[in-house]
């Protein structure tokens, strides 16, 4: 399905050793090498589930583990995509006089349209058990509400470049 996923199976699914965690990781190619061209001349190749596409880093220590994406574009080891959302950026082009796609997807941002706009994360490879915190201006840190939908940025980017998109992706 060229996505992460994160499944843990108990008792209560059949399997009786404890808890086991199933981690489907996705392949190296991302969306089968699709999407709009890099500076290299390499496609975006972002998967289905937002996350660029690259490989993961298995650390083993004794009896415990952790996975780490690596993104492939991404020299940093970005681990999440972080965007701003608004009424703007919706397929309704009447709600606002001065459409422009995408226009909100990253800051700044008017005073006037910060009651309109949610800030949304694509943690990439996060799992159920996955925990977000933001603090903004100084203020204690508050958990962000964990959603499925469709990552407006690779919308925008498949948007902008359909003929880059395989048909089965």
């Amino acid at each position: 399905m060229h996505t992460n996923e994160h499944w843990y199976f108990s008792a209560a699914d059949g399997y009786a050793g404890g808890t086991h965690h199933h981690h489907i990781l996705a392949a190296v190619s991302g969306s089968g090498w699709s999407g709009p061209f890099d500076a290299c001349g390499i496609p975006m190749a972002m998967q289905s589930d937002g996350s660029p596409n690259g490989f993961h880093i298995l650390s083993v220590d004794g009896g415990s583990y952790t996975t780490t994406l690596v993104p492939a574009h991404d020299p940093a080891r970005g681990q999440m995509r972080v965007m701003l959302d608004s009424q703007v950026h919706g397929p309704d082009k009447d709600v606002i006089r001065d459409y422009h796609p995408g226009a909100l997807l990253s800051g700044p941002i008017a005073a006037d349209a910060v009651p309109s706009t949610r800030l949304l994360v694509n943690f990439f490879d996060g799992g159920p058990r996955s925990k977000i915190e933001v603090s903004v201006g100084g203020r204690p840190y508050s958990p962000l509400a964990k959603i499925e939908r469709l990552d407006p940025f690779v919308v925008e980017v498949y948007a902008r470049n359909p003929d880059t998109k395989k048909s089965w992706v």
